[in-house]
């Protein structure tokens, strides 16, 4: 990140991507060539009126759409613009997107080839581009990627006046569309490059490193890399002792104690989220803020996981009636808040308090985001645990079986929340008595949380505990002792000592020490 030897003063004026495309496209200069990714066709839209709002009669837009044999002719065409003009191309993703009529593989490999014409302009040129279109973009016009003179990113969530997607809350929030694994790659390729762009030019006065670092930490959460994530916060907090703003910090912290809580360190993960709340109150308008709300549904969340009910019950219902205030009854920002507070109500016993919050959550994401969102999975899957807390079993396994694909697809195979999806199959397997079955979903689990955790994980304790009730129903005490023991081992290391989880767990291992000494009586007497 480059930095003069003074701190940087941070303009919140100046933050956004378009001064530095305005910057970028100066008809003094001569020809500029630049690539402006939008992630939604509304973003293109607003962009491109921004853009004619700024430079006026200046701005001259190509749309490729609307010419036949585009790429051959754009070159005539861009030689036919006045000199001291700015051209915007749009229109490009008609051609080289797959799912497009007009498709052709051969138009990026064209494209590149007129570089050299494009040049002799004289003109700044800004391609406009979907966002899905990058990597095609830079694997099939290598020069005109490497001769790019600026990279621009202009995404939906940077519209959003409370900024709540940079607040991490689980795995799916601020994700309107069921992004795929790949596509997520890609995305970080793209901030990837956008990063080198930052760290190369002197800027004063701008927040680009800033929230750039924090979307790549995001990224990666989501992704499941949690100590890569883990240290671009860490950069973050960096940057923020240079800057002196206070009011930097609340998702920074936030989002640090997340990752804490992925790591299964929930006392850590209580104290940044606490101070980054006490510092939201100081820095965030309004009681009813929804970057507050997240935070106390997170506080909450990790009250639950210390078996703190009360608190986890409070911080999340009063998150929920805050969120709710701002932003209404249906706004997506609100799915994850229900589900912590049906999780709360589950783990109480108000099993039908928790399937009203679930179903609630189920409608905002049928109605609000993609039917194939992993939302829809993740809720599923939830109501299929509530049911089996209500012994329901068969209907418990109809909902628990139709989740995986979804989550897959959007997390890749081996991120860690598929190993928790895999132990709630493992246990409708379970209780269905189909024990092979159960046995290969934990150990499944217990493989993808080992290779991404780590072997203290608080998770790999609850599939060990899953494991040692196998082979307890299968009367393989031994074996049952062993797993036990390995999740007693976690817990005392994890939870606080009076925790329901670890209480629980020892009662387990009394009554499997005590089978075991039955049977090494009946053997001695058998001898």
């Amino acid at each position: 990140m480059a930095q003069s030897g003074k701190a940087k003063k941070i303009s919140r004026k100046m933050s956004g991507e378009m001064p530095r495309l305005l910057a970028g496209l100066q008809p003094s200069q001569g020809f500029s060539l630049h690539l402006v990714i939008c992630d939604a066709k509304s973003v293109i839209k607003k962009k491109l009126k921004e853009l004619g709002e700024a430079l006026a009669e200046r701005l001259e837009i190509l749309d490729l759409a609307k010419i036949s044999d585009a790429v051959a002719l754009l070159p005539e065409q861009v030689s036919r613009v006045p000199a001291g003009k700015i051209i915007a191309v749009t229109g490009l993703e008609k051609y080289i997107s797959p799912s497009e009529k007009e498709y052709d593989p051969g138009v990026l490999p064209a494209l590149n080839l007129k570089l050299f014409d494009l040049r002799r302009s004289n003109i700044p040129i800004a391609f406009i581009l979907p966002i899905h279109q990058f990597e095609a973009l830079r694997e099939e016009a290598p020069d005109i990627w490497e001769w790019r003179n600026g990279l621009y990113l202009f995404e939906e969530r940077d519209e959003d006046r409370f900024q709540t997607a940079a607040f991490l809350c689980d795995h799916f929030m601020g994700s309107i569309n069921s992004d795929s694994y790949l596509q997520k790659q890609t995305l970080l390729a793209l901030y990837e490059a956008l990063k080198f762009e930052y760290d190369s030019a002197a800027r004063e006065g701008l927040l680009h490193e800033f929230n750039l670092l924090g979307k790549i930490g995001c990224l990666y959460y989501k992704l499941g890399n949690y100590r890569s994530a883990f240290n671009y916060f860490r950069k973050q907090l960096d940057f923020m002792e240079i800057a002196g703003d206070e009011s930097l910090y609340p998702p920074v912290l936030n989002n640090i104690g997340m990752v804490y809580a992925a790591l299964s360190n929930y006392g850590e993960a209580l104290d940044y989220l606490q101070r980054a709340l006490k510092i939201g109150e100081r820095t965030l308008r309004g009681d009813n803020h929804p970057n507050k709300a997240i935070m106390l549904s997170n506080i909450g969340e990790i009250s639950f996981h210390l078996g703190d009910m009360q608190e986890a019950f409070l911080s999340c219902r009063q998150a929920l009636r805050m969120a709710e205030k701002r932003l209404g009854m249906r706004h997506p920002t609100l799915i994850p808040l229900i589900l912590k507070l049906a999780m709360v109500y589950r783990e109480q016993g108000n099993y039908e308090d928790a399937l009203d919050h679930y179903r609630r959550a189920l409608h905002l994401v049928e109605k609000q985001l993609d039917i194939e969102h992993p939302y829809l999975a993740m809720v599923l899957q939830n109501i299929g645990m509530t049911y089996f807390h209500q012994k329901k079993y068969e209907m418990a396994r109809r909902y628990i079986y139709r989740t995986l694909e979804i989550s897959e697809r959007a997390l890749g195979a081996e991120h860690p929340y598929i190993a928790i999806m895999l132990n709630h199959v493992g246990v409708a397997h379970y209780y269905g008595s189909h024990y092979d079955w159960a046995l290969k979903y934990f150990f499944w689990a217990l493989d993808i949380r080992a290779k991404s955790i780590g072997p203290q994980d608080l998770l790999i304790g609850t599939i060990y505990s899953n494991i040692g009730k196998v082979y307890h129903d299968q009367g393989n005490f031994p074996e049952a002792q062993v797993y036990f023991r390995k999740a007693h081992d976690i817990y005392r290391l994890q939870l606080p000592e009076d925790h329901p989880d670890t209480r629980s767990l020892e009662q387990f291992i009394f009554k499997v020490e005590e089978m075991l000494e039955q049977d090494a009586e009946s053997n001695t007497q058998g001898a």
